[in-house]
């Protein structure tokens, strides 16, 4: 970049010199409702952030679509959405939660939804 006079980002083929950043947010934790989820969601979006990655996996598939389903709705379509299910998921599980996924919730990205033991099934997914 020195001897080219130029920005690395540039060098390497970048168009700007920023980069999209996300919060993550929504990890569960006993007890924490609707209410307080709605609350720390709103503090993320106080703060400016306009791209939020949320954990899921951690209850029964329906409970955590339907929280998913709330998180859409609290924060918009405007605001990128990311779902980290920490493969918490079978193969099966996955398939049923990604239409819902895709049409309710329209994640920009899906983040490892199934177990290490399935890898060698993503490719189905």
């Amino acid at each position: 970049g020195k001897k080219a006079g130029l920005p690395l980002y540039r060098l390497f083929g970048g168009f700007s010199n920023k980069v999209d950043c996300y919060g993550t947010c929504g990890y569960y934790r006993d007890g924490k409702d609707f209410g307080e989820l709605q609350a720390e969601l709103q503090m993320m979006l106080d703060q400016g952030h306009r791209r939020l990655k949320v954990k899921t996996g951690g209850l029964p598939l329906e409970q955590d679509l339907d929280r998913l389903a709330f998180i859409r709705q609290f924060i918009g379509d405007d605001v990128d959405l990311m779902v980290d299910v920490n493969r918490a998921w079978d193969l099966k599980t996955a398939k049923k939660a990604l239409k819902f996924l895709e049409e309710e919730v329209k994640p920009r990205w899906l983040e490892e939804p199934i177990r290490w033991e399935d890898d060698r099934r993503g490719a189905k997914l």
